[in-house]
């Protein structure tokens, strides 16, 4: 059990190194699109392919990173995105967990970061913190849109079975995020059936 947690910390950390790295400002890869004033490069797409558990198309990592993009953006300007402050605490509480599993959580940990490319109390100090803040932030904004959602359901659509209930839910919430799309004005630069570099 204890290991399987650790597993799982180590894992979520090497996704928050993704989502904490953002390109934004370092225009070394092509963009492929634009979100509001964040732009996600086409490194990105393959970065964020190369790191996932499930086989991806370009245009499937694309439409995640724009959607994360978007519900983080929305968390800020809805008052539920954590706070840089908050995001460091929490870092170093996941550290504190990682560090104190024994030698093989920090030994894990110092070969994902040597993998990486970045030094582990950078990382630390820096990546994990960003990451943590833009992860918890756009599960934060997607749960708010989900109770929205289900209480709008709940309130307008009795009698539905589970089934239409969930397919329902679904459009509703394809809808909001095409509606954040509109208000981030979202630009592609590329095709989106195929990413080349």
């Amino acid at each position: 059990m204890k290991h399987t947690f650790l597993i799982l910390i180590i894992a979520f950390t090497l996704t928050l190194y993704i989502a904490g790295c953002k390109s934004k400002n370092m225009p070394d890869s092509p963009p492929a699109a634009q979100v509001g004033e964040d732009i996600i490069l086409i490194k990105d797409i393959q970065s964020y392919k190369r790191n996932s558990s499930e086989k991806l198309t370009d245009k499937q990592a694309l439409d995640i990173l724009v959607e994360k993009d978007l519900l983080f953006q929305e968390a800020q300007k809805e008052g539920v995105a954590l706070s840089l402050q908050e995001a460091k605490q929490y870092a170093n509480e996941q550290r504190e967990i990682i560090e104190s599993s024994g030698e093989e959580g920090k030994k894990a940990m110092d070969e994902i970061t040597k993998k990486l490319g970045v030094d582990y109390e950078k990382y630390w100090k820096d990546d994990a913190p960003k990451g943590y803040m833009r992860a918890i932030s756009q599960s934060n904004m997607k749960n708010k849109i989900k109770k929205e959602i289900q209480k709008k359901i709940l309130e307008s659509y009795s009698g539905l079975n589970n089934e239409d209930v969930e397919k329902l839910f679904n459009e509703m919430y394809v809808k909001r995020i095409e509606e954040l799309k509109e208000k981030y004005k979202v630009k592609y630069y590329i095709d989106q059936g195929t990413v080349q570099n």
